[in-house]
């Protein structure tokens, strides 16, 4: 039967078999309503997108909003490229050396406990680094923009913001206004540095971290070079020298 008479208390209980019967029946209703709002969260999320950030891959939004991240979230802005790139295609064709040196950069803040997240045009999670295409205006704690200056004409919500040039100089789009709002410069090398603060001479007090120590290589500074905000006030915006690689 299902039920059994206590001889003591004489209350009528359910039998174990019956008891254990219940519970099953019940983990199972609790399991196929857990399934059921999993299904109706990912209908809705690859419909709509993540209502914070607009995201519709699951596995970058797993590691986009991890708010178990013991060290910084990091940003790498490379928007689009001349090609289309990932880390895999990146080890099996080759990459340019900006874009693999931001993500180098990436996978070491990862291994060091940080969170990288790296836009560009890859869509998915490769060695613990976030990649993807659609840039999200998470507040994070540094954020990093590769050759593009023109991302600080627009509000970034990061508490350190550093521009990483690669070419021998940005152009008219690196203003004195946007190297206001750095938290540091980063260039390639020495000659590198003297030539930017050629191209830009409201550069001229800029203080230079060298943490490699990498000596001077070339000194000489091309004459009749192009001249930008000629007669700006200074901006000793910190310059630091991080080669990538390819400039050694």
């Amino acid at each position: 039967g299902l039920f059994t008479r206590d001889p003591i208390t004489k209350k009528t209980n359910l039998t174990p078999e019956h008891r254990r019967s219940v519970k099953n029946r019940g983990n199972q209703e609790s399991a196929k309503r857990q399934q059921e709002r999993a299904r109706i969260y990912v209908t809705e999320l690859l419909a709509s997108g993540c209502i914070d950030c607009g995201e519709k891959n699951i596995i970058c939004l797993e590691f986009d909003h991890n708010l178990n991240v013991r060290g910084q979230m990091v940003k790498f802005f490379l928007g689009p490229g001349l090609e289309n790139w990932t880390p895999r295609s990146a080890a099996e064709q080759g990459i340019g050396g900006s874009e693999l040196a931001a993500m180098e950069l990436a996978k070491l803040l990862v291994a060091q406990g940080n969170m990288s997240i790296l836009y560009a045009s890859a869509s998915g999670v490769y060695d613990g680094v976030v990649y993807r295409r659609e840039y999200s205006d998470t507040p994070c704690d540094v954020f990093v923009s590769s050759r593009q200056p023109t991302v600080f004409k627009h509000p970034i919500p990061a508490r350190r913001k550093f521009l990483w040039a690669h070419d021998v100089h940005c152009g008219p789009d690196f203003t004195p206004e946007v190297a206001k709002q750095l938290s540091g410069l980063i260039l390639l090398s020495n000659w590198h540095v003297n030539f930017f603060k050629a191209v830009y001479p409201w550069l001229r007090d800029s203080k230079v971290i060298n943490p490699c120590d990498w000596q001077t290589s070339y000194t000489d500074v091309p004459q009749g070079h192009i001249v930008f905000d000629a007669d700006a006030a200074s901006v000793p915006v910190p310059i630091y020298i991080l080669p990538n690689g390819l400039d050694l």
